[in-house]
Protein backbone atom coordinates (compact mmCIF):
# COMPACT_ATOMS: atom_id res chain seq x y z
CA UNK A 1 0.00 0.00 0.00
CA UNK A 2 1.20 3.51 -0.84
CA UNK A 3 -0.12 6.59 0.90
CA UNK A 4 0.88 10.18 0.24
CA UNK A 5 0.73 12.81 2.96
CA UNK A 6 1.21 16.42 1.87
CA UNK A 7 1.79 18.80 4.75
CA UNK A 8 3.93 21.61 6.03
CA UNK A 9 6.78 20.73 8.38
CA UNK A 10 5.12 22.72 11.16
CA UNK A 11 2.27 20.18 11.01
CA UNK A 12 4.57 17.28 11.95
CA UNK A 13 3.75 16.20 15.47
CA UNK A 14 3.19 13.13 17.62
CA UNK A 15 -0.40 12.79 16.40
CA UNK A 16 0.82 12.53 12.80
CA UNK A 17 3.29 9.81 13.74
CA UNK A 18 0.59 7.96 15.67
CA UNK A 19 -1.74 8.09 12.65
CA UNK A 20 0.96 6.49 10.48
CA UNK A 21 1.53 3.82 13.11
CA UNK A 22 -2.19 3.01 13.17
CA UNK A 23 -2.50 3.03 9.40
CA UNK A 24 0.43 0.64 8.96
CA UNK A 25 0.03 -1.30 12.19
CA UNK A 26 2.90 -3.69 12.87
CA UNK A 27 4.36 -3.30 9.34
CA UNK A 28 7.80 -2.30 8.17
CA UNK A 29 7.50 0.99 6.27
CA UNK A 30 9.73 3.21 4.18
CA UNK A 31 9.52 6.99 4.56
CA UNK A 32 10.56 9.25 1.69
CA UNK A 33 10.66 13.00 2.33
CA UNK A 34 10.84 15.57 -0.47
CA UNK A 35 9.82 19.15 -0.97
CA UNK A 36 6.86 19.94 -3.18
CA UNK A 37 8.63 22.93 -4.73
CA UNK A 38 8.74 21.95 -8.41
CA UNK A 39 10.24 25.14 -9.84
CA UNK A 40 13.15 23.21 -11.31
CA UNK A 41 10.79 20.83 -13.12
CA UNK A 42 8.73 23.67 -14.57
CA UNK A 43 11.86 25.30 -15.95
CA UNK A 44 12.18 22.48 -18.48
CA UNK A 45 8.51 21.66 -19.10
CA UNK A 46 7.92 24.41 -21.70
CA UNK A 47 10.96 23.26 -23.70
CA UNK A 48 9.74 19.67 -23.56
CA UNK A 49 6.22 20.60 -24.66
CA UNK A 50 7.63 22.66 -27.54
CA UNK A 51 9.90 19.79 -28.59
CA UNK A 52 6.99 17.33 -28.65
CA UNK A 53 4.88 19.79 -30.66
CA UNK A 54 7.74 20.24 -33.14
CA UNK A 55 8.09 16.49 -33.58
CA UNK A 56 4.37 16.09 -34.16
CA UNK A 57 4.53 18.83 -36.83
CA UNK A 58 7.79 17.45 -38.29
CA UNK A 59 9.30 20.87 -37.64
CA UNK A 60 12.82 21.80 -36.44
CA UNK A 61 13.90 18.15 -36.63
CA UNK A 62 17.63 17.56 -36.29
CA UNK A 63 19.27 14.37 -37.49
CA UNK A 64 22.85 13.19 -37.14
CA UNK A 65 24.97 10.10 -37.31
CA UNK A 66 26.01 8.18 -34.23
CA UNK A 67 29.54 9.51 -34.73
CA UNK A 68 28.26 13.09 -34.77
CA UNK A 69 26.24 12.39 -31.64
CA UNK A 70 29.24 10.90 -29.83
CA UNK A 71 31.41 13.85 -30.85
CA UNK A 72 28.79 16.32 -29.65
CA UNK A 73 28.27 14.41 -26.39
CA UNK A 74 32.00 14.33 -25.73
CA UNK A 75 32.26 18.08 -26.28
CA UNK A 76 29.64 18.65 -23.57
CA UNK A 77 31.68 16.69 -21.04
CA UNK A 78 34.81 18.82 -21.48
Amino acid sequence: MITTFRLNTNELNDAFVESIKKLFFNKEIEILVRTTDNNVDFKYSDNLINAVNNIEKNKNIKSFTIEEFEEFSSSLLK
